[in-house]
């Protein structure tokens, strides 16, 4: 999880962006990956999950607008909060969905309510942030399809 950016923005988003119509208009320099970084969102699911903070929210806020997290956040929160705060690029949405039987709860909880707590100023419920808690979701595809679906409607309505 904590070398796949490197992959997936020096290699698959220059190759997508420069083969395909997509708001980058063809152009994969850091300054069109950047100005077109509201059309491109990650999520991920459990160790994916892991992947989509390390890489969207770490180190990588330039070239995403949009995240989910589903089954567990597991990063440090200090690095955390200094990738959001040092950033010149907000977060537009930042879904968060786990379940009462997920393994991974304690962990999203912990860091839902660090963040509630120290990241007002960047992360208001309901506006550009959430966190869903599914009564008797646990970590597998039922819950993380739910996810999916309910981050999909929040994602690129701006």
């Amino acid at each position: 999880t904590e070398y796949f950016r490197f992959e997936l923005c020096n290699d698959i988003i220059p190759l997508v962006e420069g083969q395909f119509s997509t708001f980058a208009n063809g152009d994969t320099s850091e300054e069109s990956l950047a100005a077109s970084r509201d059309h491109r969102a990650m999520a991920g699911l459990s160790r994916g999950s892991m992947a989509t903070t390390r890489t969207a929210m770490l180190n990588n806020l330039d070239k995403f607008a949009w995240i989910g997290n589903y089954s567990g956040v597991w990063i440090d929160f200090e690095k955390l909060e200094d990738a959001v705060r040092s950033s010149d690029y907000a977060v537009s949405y930042w879904y968060n969905g786990t379940g009462t039987e997920d393994f991974a709860a304690e962990n999203h909880l912990t860091i839902h309510n660090q963040v509630m707590e120290t990241l007002t100023d960047y992360f208001t419920d309901g506006e550009n942030y959430c966190m869903i808690v599914k009564d008797g979701g646990a970590h597998d595809y039922a819950s993380w399809i739910v996810d999916l679906y309910n981050s999909l409607l929040v994602f690129f309505k701006k």
